[in-house]
């Protein structure tokens, strides 16, 4: 078995993803076209909300660690 140490770490972050993306299903969801909720957070000494980027393709990545 050749050594693709690159490949472990694909794997177990693959892993770790499906393991924490386990509880999505039974989440409630927004349906296709509906709005999504206004929320802000501060950074630094301005606060950045949400609608803010309305009519942007916009991403948001949540994290949590316990």
């Amino acid at each position: 078995m050749p050594r693709q140490p690159w490949l472990v770490v694909v794997l177990a972050f693959v892993i770790a993803t499906l393991t924490a993306c386990a509880g999505l299903a039974s989440a409630s969801t927004l349906p296709v076209g509906e709005e999504a909720p206004n929320f802000g957070i501060k950074l630094g000494h301005t606060t950045v909300a949400l609608h803010d980027y309305r009519g942007r393709v916009t991403i948001v990545c949540f994290w949590r660690s316990t």
